[in-house]
């Protein structure tokens, strides 16, 4: 009777066992497949956190939340453990433009109160990779200020490495070309059409090298248009005298053009030879036609902060009684300066000049 009663017991545990470890093999919990704002450019992420989320697992007891700054499985961090009714979490602690890799852990029940704990169900393949998004910063685009360029200023972003600079000839973001990318946070568009309204944006880059826009983040800027003309009254031929250099200044001189008695005479200056006043050359000064006498002219440039070793070239556009500018885009007289301690002549005239016969083309020898 005695060995059947402990038969009967064996039996009995041995039942309870088998039942226990079948109920715990069907307890095994599926893996959540995170998502994860912020991968990749655009406005698809959050500037104060990012937002990861995942899928109901049923039998799951709570969740963990796992980060990384690589794809490496075995560098995960738990950053957070979470109910099992919460499907999402604000990451408020990641970087700004600092890509993460996220994994999420399915937490079962404990098993029976004696032996048996909770355990963590997770897949190193099943992750999402997120960033915390830069705040794009407010451009602002000067407008019919400078002749030569619209200037484009913006204030610094924290965790921007550096910044992309785009341009459209609409306010749509998306038909937007890039011009440039800088470490700066000033930007000079010398490519700009005068005339023409541009509208800007700034896009901060970060550590992972991505940039982030924010569409309604711009503003509009115009390269000043010169009120010069080609035709009209004849732009006269200037010329600078060799050593033309007095306490800093640059003296240009013409000769009006016979039978043509324009009202006064614009000077214009550029540092290429290309950059004439009808596209973008700086309008230095205006002298009166009675200034000089009937026939020459001379106007003497010292208000800016020249170079050595580079050319400078000038424009006289006369102007006609209604106020437009005429000038000639070949009709100009490039300089070249030298320190005065390696020559006499500080000032030389280019010496690429079309008319040889004129005397007021060749250098002179005194001021």
């Amino acid at each position: 009777m005695r060995t059947f009663s402990s038969f009967l017991r064996r039996a009995a545990f041995s039942l309870a066992l088998t039942i226990a470890l079948c109920a715990s093999n069907a307890s095994a919990l599926g893996v959540p497949k995170p998502t994860a704002t912020g991968y990749g450019n655009g406005v698809s992420g959050y500037t104060t956190y990012v937002l990861v989320s995942w899928n109901k697992v049923k039998g799951a007891n709570k969740y963990y939340v796992y980060r990384s700054t690589s794809s490496k499985f075995s560098k995960r961090v738990k950053i957070k453990a979470v109910s099992k009714n919460t499907r999402s979490l604000k990451d408020t602690s990641a970087k700004p433009g600092v890509t993460y890799w996220y994994w999420i852990g399915a937490v079962s029940k404990p098993k029976l109160k004696h032996g048996f704990k909770s355990k963590v169900y997770t897949n190193k393949k099943r992750y999402a990779r997120g960033v915390r998004a830069l705040k794009a910063p407010k451009p602002y685009a000067s407008y019919d200020s400078y002749t030569s360029y619209v200037k484009l200023t913006w204030s610094a972003v924290s965790y921007a490495k550096k910044y992309k600079i785009m341009r459209s000839t609409s306010s749509s973001y998306y038909s937007a070309k890039q011009l440039k990318v800088t470490t700066s946070r000033t930007f000079y568009d010398t490519s700009a059409t005068p005339g023409v309204t541009y509208y800007y944006w700034v896009l901060p880059v970060g550590a992972n090298g991505k940039a982030w826009y924010n569409a309604s983040q711009y503003d509009y800027g115009r390269r000043k248009k010169t009120t010069s003309y080609s035709g009209g009254l004849t732009a006269p031929q200037p010329y600078v005298p060799n050593a033309a250099r007095y306490s800093g200044a640059i003296s240009i001189r013409w000769t009006r053009v016979s039978g043509e008695y324009p009202t006064s005479y614009r000077i214009y200056r550029s540092t290429s030879s290309s950059t004439n006043p009808g596209n973008g050359a700086t309008w230095v000064g205006t002298v009166s036609s009675s200034s000089y006498g009937l026939n020459s002219y001379y106007y003497y440039d010292d208000f800016f902060s020249y170079t050595y070793y580079k050319y400078y070239y000038y424009w006289v556009c006369p102007v006609d009684s209604n106020g437009k500018c005429w000038y000639g885009a070949s009709k100009y007289a490039g300089v070249y300066m030298y320190p005065s301690s390696e020559t006499e002549s500080t000032w030389e005239t280019e010496s690429t000049w079309e008319t040889e016969s004129e005397a007021t083309w060749e250098p002179e020898t005194t001021p």
